[in-house]
């Protein structure tokens, strides 16, 4: 990606804790009816380094989407490699655990008013009376051996968080969170939210608001529908700008249907 990207580029992931990541994950994928075991079986059962659902869903989902090759979570050569080169490559790695500081650190990276970080937790589970969630001790700390590559990915960009919050300065960072949650609840109170069916997982919770704003409509939307709308949104860009350099639309850009071509923002 850095290869076809321009060299100001900024790159940002996230982090979570690993437990909890694939506690939501293997509920959040139904990973109970595919492996036809529950979460407590799965983990005394099955390894780190054996095959994943459907080729990529499984243990150390994070250094797995981070690059870590198929039979590596265990090399913790190789994992502290990959931690390095991440390192070195993001310019700012932020936690779900820590979000509020997360946030004002990507503020400053990015130059960014608050108004322009206004979040809504999407696709949280709903909440469960499922015991199952809730494993006992030597379930759980098997569950950490077998997620011991994300366990390295998450320590080491935890304590570089600390690290980044010191930098920027812990009495601001209090006084900007204070002000960001100030902004948050104005937004929540503007936009009106209501809990609805979530638009693609049952086991999800989905928000709608009850303004037209369009903001307050866009936080509402999964990763999945934004992105769909980003790129119908750079499908349009571009045909504009073909369309007004006389140049013809490749059959891949094409779209279903009319639409109205906006101006372009300068």
């Amino acid at each position: 990606m850095k290869r076809i990207m321009p060299n100001d580029t900024i790159f940002i992931t996230i982090v979570r804790e690993p437990s909890e990541q694939f506690i939501s994950l293997f509920d959040y994928t139904n990973m109970e009816a595919f492996h036809k075991m529950n979460l407590t079986t799965y983990v005394k059962t099955v390894h780190a380094n054996d095959a994943r659902m459907s080729g990529y869903i499984g243990y150390n989902q994070m250094t797995w989407d981070l690059g870590l090759p198929a039979g590596q979570f265990q090399n913790m050569t190789a994992v502290q490699e990959l931690v390095d080169e991440a390192d070195k490559l993001f310019d700012l790695v932020m936690v779900t655990e820590r979000m509020p500081e997360s946030l004002m650190l990507l503020r400053r990276l990015l130059c960014c008013e608050l108004d322009d970080l206004f979040v809504l937790q999407v696709n949280a589970r709903k909440p469960k009376t499922n015991k199952e969630v809730v494993l006992d001790s030597s379930t759980e700390k098997l569950l950490r051996q077998r997620l011991a590559a994300d366990y390295k990915l998450y320590s080491h960009f935890l304590h570089k968080l600390d690290d980044l919050v010191a930098l920027y300065g812990e009495e601001q960072m209090v006084q900007d969170i204070a002000e960001y949650n100030s902004m948050s609840l104005r937004k929540q109170e503007f936009c009106d939210f209501k809990q609805v069916p979530h638009e693609i997982n049952n086991n999800a919770i989905g928000y709608q608001s009850q303004s037209n704003d369009q903001l307050c409509e866009d936080v509402t939307r999964g990763e999945i529908l934004y992105l769909d709308k980003l790129r119908l949104s750079q499908k349009k860009m571009v045909i504009k700008r073909m369309t007004e350099a006389n140049k013809p639309i490749p059959n891949h850009l094409s779209l279903q249907g009319g639409f109205k071509i906006e101006p372009l923002i300068p």
